[in-house]
């Protein structure tokens, strides 16, 4: 289970579409099919983090693994984890970044016990909201970001140059502070997109 498994059972044709509708009605979700694609995509992304981590000792953190432990995987599998990582984080990042624009606030708090609920099974560091559990947006960012939606109703446009500024404050902190930016550019959003392309415009807005 893996982002490679996501590719397999989520192809860039029609039948995404025809898979992506059976989840929603299956889990009787209120995300848009966008939406539904990322959160199986961060699904499948913790899924493979996890069984690459999981050869370490269970015991073992992110703080400690990154101060050299990662370094006893093998390149390939190292390789592997990070990408698995960064689609567990752009997916998770995406539901929130739809969540921000139905309420018109953006939640960290909710992203970090997404977050932490969805490494509970494996040992990596518990990201905390801090003070900001809240961002109020102001109506030109909202208008900014809901105008960046409908160029590209995937929600990718937030991970080029021209959207990353245009993230809520506390999210792009986040991102920024991972390092996970250029993976998500380079490795998760060329595979993501033209499977996500497929299920629009049933965006949000």
């Amino acid at each position: 289970m893996s982002v490679e498994n996501f590719l397999k059972q989520y192809p860039a044709n029609l039948d995404v579409r025809t898979i992506v509708e059976a989840k929603k009605t299956e889990g009787r979700s209120d995300m848009s099919l966008v939406a539904i694609l990322a959160a199986q995509l961060a699904k499948e992304g913790r899924n493979g983090a996890r069984e690459i981590i999981n050869k370490l000792n269970p015991s073992d953190t992110m703080s400690e693994i990154a101060r050299g432990d990662f370094q006893r995987l093998s390149v390939v599998d190292r390789n592997n984890m990070f990408t698995n990582f960064a689609g567990f984080i752009f997916g998770n990042s995406v539901v929130s970044l739809e969540r921000t624009l139905v309420n018109g606030e953006y939640d960290h708090e909710d992203f970090c016990e997404r977050y932490n609920l969805e490494i509970n099974s494996f040992q990596l560091e518990r990201i905390k909201a801090g003070t900001e559990k809240i961002e109020k947006l102001s109506s030109e960012q909202l208008k900014r970001m809901r105008s960046l939606v409908k160029e590209d109703l995937t929600f990718s446009i937030f991970f080029e140059e021209k959207g990353i500024q245009a993230l809520p404050n506390t999210l792009r902190r986040f991102l920024e502070t991972t390092g996970i930016v250029p993976l998500i550019q380079n490795d998760i959003v060329p595979k993501y997109k033209p499977r996500a392309n497929f299920l629009v415009p049933n965006g949000i807005l």
